[in-house]
């Protein structure tokens, strides 16, 4: 399916959430024509251009599926939505429309499995999960964009994470791969028990 590109240095994995401000008329029209269940593609500014040159490195052409779940306007006067990461997509064939626009061919792949198997993975479950509970109390903000929260499944605990630290691009090309569970493991081990 063909969708608008929001390119932006933002990490967003499955199910987790993130406001945006929109000020630009290409993006305020890329809202308008995405809402509902039709969506966009928030892409790694650092990515964008091996995806405009058609790429075919897999840890390049990815970006996040995300679906508008609520818009305000800010204080600022800027038109806010907080959008929700519905799946990972493979990017490809890039067009710019006449305002500056970007929409691509986009495949969705799956990220990791939220099954048991991949849940026992994640050795340091309980630390980051008290840890993440903790951030999420002292960070009201945060809080409030989540509508629901999934504490008790590891994989969810674990993505959050990866999108709160502050992960080099190479890092995030990494994580954001399907087979990439088990070394997202050993990076927040590392932190947790450092």
């Amino acid at each position: 399916m063909k969708l608008a590109l929001f390119p932006l240095p933002v990490f967003l994995l499955p199910e987790g959430v993130t406001r945006l401000r929109v000020f630009e008329p290409r993006y305020i029209r890329l809202v308008q024509e995405s809402a509902g269940d039709t969506g966009f593609v928030i892409l790694p500014i650092n990515n964008l251009g091996a995806v405009e040159k058609n790429s075919t490195d897999k840890n390049l052409n990815w970006g996040s599926l995300v679906k508008i779940v609520d818009f305000s306007q800010g204080k600022d006067g800027l038109l806010h939505i907080d959008v929700k990461c519905e799946a990972m997509v493979r990017v490809s064939n890039v067009e710019i429309e006449s305002d500056g626009l970007k929409k691509a061919n986009t495949e969705i792949f799956n990220h990791w499995e939220e099954n048991v198997s991949a849940s026992t993975e994640i050795r340091c479950a309980d630390s980051l999960t008290e840890e993440l509970k903790t951030v999420f109390k002292q960070n009201p903000d945060l809080a409030k964009i989540y509508y629901e929260t999934k504490f008790d499944c590891p994989v969810w605990v674990c993505q959050r994470w990866l999108e709160l630290l502050p992960l080099k691009q190479s890092e995030q090309n990494l994580f954001a791969q399907p087979n990439s569970l088990s070394r997202a493991n050993e990076f927040l081990t590392e932190i947790v028990f450092e």
